[in-house]
This record gives C-alpha cells, structure tokens and sequence, in this order.
C-alpha cells in the first residue's frame, strides 16, 4: 500500500479504527490466540476494502 493510500485513509478519519483493529490483532498473536488473531484479520481487511472503496470512488 503507497504513502498516498495511507494519507487518504488518514483523511478519512479511518486511520484509528485501522490501528485498534491491528493492535487487537498483534496483541491475540502474541497471546497465541490464533483464532481470534485471524478474526482481527479478517475486520482489517473488509475495513481496508471498504476504505478503498470510498477513497477510489
């Protein structure tokens, strides 16, 4: 993803529900909670999608 991407995600006002999602995630990774790590993922990526919709729209 290029620095232009991550600008308008920012400018969206999306840029802190994105990070809670990764926190959430890194620390089930690290707690070894594997499902519940790939259930973060799974919310990051359809709120990366979403993202991308209303930024390339």
């Amino acid at each position: 993803m290029g620095q232009g991407l991550l600008h308008r995600f920012q400018k969206a006002g999306k840029n802190k529900q994105l990070n809670a999602v990764i926190q959430k995630i890194e620390m089930n990774a690290s707690n070894n909670y594997k499902d519940a790590a790939q259930s973060g993922l799974r919310e990051f990526q359809e709120m990366l999608r979403e993202q991308e919709r209303i930024v390339f729209s």
